[in-house]
């Protein structure tokens, strides 16, 4: 799942909110370290992009807060006025691992290959919208013309659980308000990203990468019935135990609140004084309520419930709603 928002108010707040050791996102984020086992970006958050070089930064590099601060009001990391700062600071990315994919990596498998997968697919689909996606506006004779670009600035903050405090394996890409043109950096032509079917359209991408990543290391892949994939090493129940943001998303869907409006209506306030510690020793209690299954009976459910819920789609006007 891909989802987009333009990035307002002050720069400290935005990179506050991403990368101070308080922060949320930031102090979960060493506690995906600690599960996964994998040597993390998180602590020292990394920025990406072709810009890099023109902002006295390196792409794949650490980031500081104070540098952060500095590329978002339109500066270069060291505080050098290179552009005037804009109403939008940058556009918050947010890349989310399927369900399966998450619970895999943080909780029953705890393989740092399948978060490694998750941040490959992000940063390759990423490397796809700077080619595609990044470009300007310029007045040469007081008309707009568009031009393209091929060169962002972005960073990238992973997560480990969402605010219902389930396993949620997703990363924030931070894309800054910034492209370079002809020597001149102009502000980002966000049109192109904030369209309507961009989300759908990369976040497509983003899931065809990471199950590509996912079966290159010998994991037996899934789908669902709208063609999302799963891992079979997790069964439907355990899948469902952690799911209770799905469930509340889709209980508003049932009332007939749109999509995006329900995932608004659902989200809770974030507790920054949560304990890493208590999360994840919830997570050990509520897996060992379900029966562990082999591969094989995981694959054999799943594809029976969506062969199932065909069956019943062909008949029901809102199963069909909910394929389309």
């Amino acid at each position: 799942m891909l989802t987009s928002c333009k990035l307002t108010g002050s720069p400290q707040a935005v990179s506050a909110y991403h990368a101070k050791n308080e922060n949320y996102y930031f102090s979960q984020a060493s506690g995906v370290e600690a599960i996964s086992g994998e040597p993390s970006s998180q602590g020292h958050i990394r920025v990406y992009g072709k810009l890099c070089p023109a902002l006295g930064l390196t792409s794949g590099g650490s980031i500081s807060q104070e540098a952060f601060t500095n590329i978002l009001s339109g500066r270069d990391a060291s505080g050098r006025r290179l552009a005037r700062e804009h109403k939008v600071h940058g556009i918050d990315l947010v890349f989310s691992a399927p369900k399966t994919v998450s619970i895999a990596g943080l909780l029953t498998e705890r393989d740092s290959r399948i978060v490694a997968a998750h941040d490959r697919a992000v940063l390759e689909t990423m490397a796809e919208i700077e080619a595609h996606c990044s470009g300007s506006r310029v007045w040469p004779r007081g008309e707009e013309v568009p031009v393209k670009t091929d060169n962002l600035a972005y960073v990238a903050v992973r997560d480990g659980f969402n605010r219902d405090h389930d396993p949620h394996l997703h990363t924030h890409v931070v894309v800054m308000n910034l492209t370079e043109h002809k020597g001149q950096l102009l502000s980002l032509d966000g049109r192109r990203i904030m369209r309507q079917d961009f989300n759908k359209a990369w976040g497509a991408m983003y899931r065809a990468k990471l199950a590509a990543n996912l079966k290159e290391l010998g994991y037996s892949v899934s789908y669902t019935k709208k063609g999302e994939l799963r891992l079979d090493c997790v069964s439907l129940q355990v899948e469902r135990e952690f799911s209770g943001r799905r469930a509340e998303i889709l209980a508003q869907k049932e009332k007939g609140v749109r999509d995006m409006a329900a995932w608004r209506a659902t989200r809770e306030d974030k507790d920054p004084n949560i304990e890493k510690e208590a999360v994840l020793a919830s997570w050990q209690e509520r897996l060992s309520r379900h029966q562990a299954k082999t591969v094989e009976q995981n694959r054999a459910e799943a594809v029976a419930e969506r062969e199932a819920w065909f069956k019943e789609a062909h008949w029901s006007v809102e199963a069909r709603q909910e394929l389309g």
